[in-house]
């Protein structure tokens, strides 16, 4: 689980509050913070000690607001505002009829809370828009390209400072020239775009160590467009990925791995790209 742990360490932190949400929010929070796990972002808090130090650290801040009325909450919106980060607050449909009264009290006072960097969503929100609000905050440089007829885009991810996996994407972009159009890695400024526009991300993986794995498989997972196709190809050394491939099986079904262990075998690869066609046109792989 030494991949899991490291792709922890450096995804993106989400502070969703309240950890513990009564039966009222619990249907919400579980369905958002799902999607976060999915997308490698970390949901804290992740201990009841130390709030205030685990929301400095979150990239956005979540409140849901329900009927019960929380003592820590006001002080916790305040530092959210203060750190002048992103911060959304839903205000649910039973905070919106809580017969608590500090609760109504709280709400109005949230509502009214004058912050630029507060979203605030009523009760006509669904949890669904919740969802896309909060994962539109989380990614404000990533407005995808238009689209282009013909060929579909498919972004190589790969160490570029190393000659070794250079020629292990060009194993790629050489075979499948003919049926995609391939951006690489040659544009920082462009990386976030690149994973969010393409039809495809295909991470390649061969002398790059582990830790360079971990953080761009997590920005492969959060960034890309949750419709695109997703693929990790694997280059020797073998025996260093065994543990990391199966942990990455386990956790993550909806990622194609191809082994090129042994030597580039263009057909190991073809089930990757028939998906981004399939997905390209509307279908399922």
């Amino acid at each position: 689980m030494l991949l899991l742990k490291r792709m922890r360490n450096t995804s993106t932190p989400v502070f969703l509050y309240p950890p513990d949400p009564g039966v009222d929010l619990e249907n919400a929070y579980r369905a958002l913070a799902t999607e976060l796990s999915v997308q490698s972002y970390r949901i804290l808090p992740d201990r009841q000690t130390n709030l205030v130090g685990q929301l400095s650290e979150s990239s956005i801040a979540v409140f849901l607001l329900g009927a019960s009325y929380d003592e820590r909450a006001k002080h916790l919106i305040e530092v959210a505002a203060a750190d002048d980060k992103p911060w959304v607050v839903w205000s649910s449909p039973s905070a919106e009829t809580s017969r608590v009264a500090d609760q109504a009290g709280f709400c109005a006072y949230v509502e009214r809370f004058d912050s630029s960097s507060k979203t605030y969503l009523n009760a006509g929100i669904s949890s669904t828009k919740l969802k896309e609000e909060v994962l539109s905050l989380l990614r404000p440089d990533s407005g995808p390209f238009p689209e282009t007829p013909g060929k579909p885009r498919v972004y190589l991810v790969y160490n570029t400072r190393d000659l070794r996996e250079i020629r292990n994407a060009g194993h790629i972009s050489f075979h499948f020239r003919e049926d995609c159009q391939f951006e690489h890695p040659d544009d920082p400024a462009l990386h976030t775009r690149r994973l969010a526009g393409s039809d495809a991300v295909l991470l390649v993986w061969g002398t790059a160590d582990e830790n360079w794995c971990s953080r761009e498989f997590a920005e492969m997972v959060q960034s890309s467009r949750r419709d695109s196709a997703k693929g990790l190809c694997v280059f020797d050394p073998r025996d260093t990925k065994l543990s990391a491939l199966h942990d990455i099986r386990e956790k993550f079904a909806q990622i194609h791995i191809a082994e090129q262990f042994g030597g580039f075998e263009a057909a190991r690869l073809q089930t990757f790209f028939n998906a981004m066609r399939y997905r390209r046109i509307g279908g399922q792989p």
